[in-house]
């Protein structure tokens, strides 16, 4: 496991987040919760001519199809097992020619009630395939004899927060959340990406940078690293955390080439030095 969550779901445990989680920096997130039971769309007549959906069940999983190995990775995120999984679970999953294009699985089962896990493959996003899944799979949770349906997601994944209200779910809560990864040097850069996004770009570099001194880091650590110098003004150190992004193996010279956080390096000696590097070691 790469670290945990821990949600406040209500108030009086926010003021004791440093006493659970003492020295652990946890990064704060927002996070907003969805319920409902209605079939608002008629998914049937949304659904594409060359997809299919089918229920995740043994005839699924003994079919020769792409993706089944990520699908029965996700029905043992929450079950300790696939069979497991079959006998207190349930789901659905689009499925084009001979490919699994997402799922819509049950989690925490209890009684009437379940949470949903759902993905889309990145190819199929965006063409109304989530809310299609979603609307079946509450029409396949209430002939199941569920009654009530939830939805978690992050407060700022615009995706899943609009999928669940085209479905017919309201918001029911809204709660911070903390979360802690067991990596520190992952940790502290995870805080600092949290700071490009917001556009705080001197306090990012300055989360890097602490990231990097705790040692041997990923590559995109030092690339962060130096989005964030750069954005930030510090030319300098942007260009030595490229130049040990490469050292680490980094070749990717059309991200140095298009990327608009080093536009204020680009035309300098040090630029062109930097990309001639890159250039012969994407040849070696």
């Amino acid at each position: 496991e790469e670290g945990f969550v821990v949600k406040c779901t209500t108030p009086g445990w926010v003021e004791q987040a440093d006493v659970l989680l003492p020295g652990k920096m946890p990064i704060p997130e927002y996070h907003h919760y969805y319920a409902g039971r209605e079939v608002c769309h008629d998914w049937r007549a949304m659904l594409p001519p060359d997809v299919t959906i089918r229920p995740v069940d043994r005839a699924l999983l003994a079919a020769d199809l792409e993706g089944l190995d990520d699908l029965r990775e996700e029905m043992q995120s929450e079950r300790p097992s696939v069979a497991e999984f079959l006998d207190k679970s349930f789901g659905l999953v689009p499925v084009r020619e001979n490919e699994v294009i997402g799922w819509c699985l049950s989690e925490y089962n209890c009684g009437d009630r379940c949470e949903v896990g759902i993905a889309t493959a990145e190819a199929y996003r965006r063409r109304g395939l989530a809310t299609l899944l979603a609307t079946a799979f509450i029409e396949h949770a209430r002939a199941r004899g569920i009654d009530r349906i939830g939805w978690h997601c992050n407060a700022d994944n615009a995706g899943s927060n609009a999928t669940a209200l085209k479905v017919g779910l309201r918001q029911v809560a809204a709660y911070p959340a903390y979360l802690c990864l067991f990596d520190e040097v992952v940790h502290l850069a995870v805080h600092g990406n949290r700071h490009f996004q917001r556009q705080e770009y001197a306090e990012a570099a300055a989360w890097h940078d602490r990231a990097l001194e705790h040692g041997e880091a990923p590559v995109w650590v030092y690339l962060n690293s130096a989005c964030a110098h750069a954005m930030a003004g510090g030319e300098e150190a942007a260009l030595r955390r490229l130049h040990e992004a490469l050292d680490r193996g980094f070749v990717d010279v059309e991200y140095l080439r298009t990327r608009r956080w080093f536009d204020g390096l680009r035309g300098t000696a040090a630029w062109d030095r930097l990309i001639r590097r890159a250039e012969e070691s994407d040849h070696e």
